[in-house]
């Protein structure tokens, strides 16, 4: 609407004058996430600069494109191929273990399924689970995918541990972070295959002819003694499971740049500083929905503040109806009645 044009045709103007925010602008155009990072951690400089200002680098970071992360690993990290002991297709497609480790998927071609691969990892706990989607002749246009385009649709990435002297006694792996080296959108970037939602997956297409890289980070399970992993890759819709695929893990420990997370400390640093600021209070309930997994409790207090604030401005009762459970949305609802405009 007109206040947003405003507010960033302002945005620009602040952020020509001063040496400060147009290094900011070079690294956001960029796309240099660990400078955006270190700029955002700086405190002491970020209390000098406008509202507007930070909540623009908060955005950038937010929005910042997660695939350039996985070329922030270093290459001393060592992956193991797993040499799986259980091949599974929860809905009858055939998994076939191929000499470079990898695994091949062929015959039904469900429009949902789940499989799960299950094999030996040592007695050292896991950082890291990586997932290679890899193109082959033998499936359609010889891509990686078994979708009518040769595309991959995963819908969640799961995994579990268990001792194998005991495979009663198994423990979820908690995935902490998801990176990939491709990402079709942030709408289907492959956080969305561990966000808990079977709604939502990482879509590979285009770039389905190409090897991509996804990379898990995990906390280390507690487990003693030599452990089983157990992964469980669930496809929705398209008929588009991984058509070939290899499973690595690694031990070393992974450290990594979190973007979002600084764009969160970022705003809640500035809320602090001014919390009756209606454009921060609306950054914060935005930047909270988009978490992985949502935040929804914070961002509705913000949104709701935002509301209070310009309860003539569509765009905070929009964010508002994004954050509101729906057993909240009626009308007979005080937050319900508050969200409609």
């Amino acid at each position: 609407d007109k206040r947003v044009a405003q507010w960033l045709a302002k945005v620009v103007d602040l952020a020509d004058r001063d040496e400060w925010r147009r290094s900011m602008r070079s690294e956001i155009q960029q796309g240099d996430i660990a400078a955006l990072i270190e700029r955002a951690s700086d405190t002491q400089a970020v209390q000098d600069q406008p509202e507007i200002i930070l909540i623009q680098l908060a955005k950038a970071l937010q929005e910042s494109d997660d695939t350039r992360l996985l070329g922030m690993l270093p290459d001393t990290i060592n992956w193991e191929v797993l040499k799986p002991i259980g091949l599974k297709s929860e809905r009858g497609a055939t998994l076939q273990l191929l000499d470079d480790g990898s695994i091949f998927s062929s015959g039904t071609n469900p429009y949902l399924d789940t499989l799960v691969i299950t094999a030996p990892v040592g007695d050292r706990p896991i950082t890291a689970v990586r997932l290679e989607t890899i193109p082959d002749v033998r499936l359609r246009g010889g891509c990686a995918g078994r979708g009518e385009g040769g595309q991959v649709v995963l819908a969640e990435f799961k995994a579990a541990v268990h001792p194998a002297s005991n495979p009663d006694n198994e423990e979820p792996l908690v995935i902490d972070r998801a990176i990939a080296d491709y990402a079709r959108s942030p709408a289907f970037s492959v956080s969305k295959a561990v966000d808990g939602l079977p709604s939502t997956a990482w879509h590979i297409l285009p770039g389905q002819r190409q090897l991509h890289t996804a990379i898990f980070v995990a906390t280390p399970p507690k487990g003693d003694g030599e452990m089983i992993l157990e992964v469980r890759l669930e496809t929705v819709g398209a008929h588009a499971g991984p058509g070939r695929f290899r499973l690595s893990v690694t031990h070393d420990p992974i450290h990594l740049p979190d973007p979002k997370h600084a764009a969160l400390a970022l705003l809640q640093g500035v809320h602090q500083r001014h919390p009756d600021n209606y454009w921060v209070n609306l950054a914060l309930a935005e930047t909270l929905s988009q978490q992985t997994p949502p935040a929804l409790d914070e961002a509705l207090r913000y949104a709701t503040a935002a509301v209070a604030l310009r309860p003539d401005n569509a765009a905070p009762h929009a964010t508002l109806i994004r954050v509101l459970p729906p057993n909240q949305l009626d009308l007979d609802h005080p937050l319900g009645k508050l969200a409609s405009f």
